[in-house]
């Protein structure tokens, strides 16, 4: 267990106290939807950094808010050339409610405590 962050923390300490890896991906724009990419990686990278993240919301000093943002690549055909650019996801929670989607047990209540924040792909 690692001793209480002083908010806000930068990504590597995030990443250490995640024990995150890298990730990349790359999405189809033929094959997915913006909202689909945006799930995929939601639930892929989003979900489980802020599950490893758990314990440390238990501190006294956790922030108002939290917020993540992620790029993943985007392939697709631009005048018939093959081209990939990148994309972002946001999820931007309210303290509370990340704390709530920790601890939910059912699918509804991680919907609603998600509900709370705003997500939302964010194309370049």
């Amino acid at each position: 267990m690692h001793a209480a962050p002083s908010w806000p923390i930068s990504l590597s300490a995030f990443a250490q106290i995640c024990q995150a890896d890298a990730y990349y991906a790359s999405y189809s724009a033929e094959l997915m939807k913006p909202q689909e990419r945006a799930l995929q990686t939601y639930q892929e990278v989003m979900l489980p950094l802020l599950e490893a993240a758990t314990p440390t919301f238990a501190t006294p000093n956790v922030p108002d808010a939290f917020a993540l943002e992620i790029s993943h690549h985007v392939r697709k055909k631009m005048l018939a050339v093959s081209s990939e650019g990148f994309e972002n996801v946001v999820l931007i929670l309210p303290g509370t409610s990340a704390l709530r989607l920790m601890t939910a047990t059912s699918a509804q209540a991680k919907q609603a405590a998600i509900s709370e924040g705003e997500a939302r792909p964010l194309s370049f």
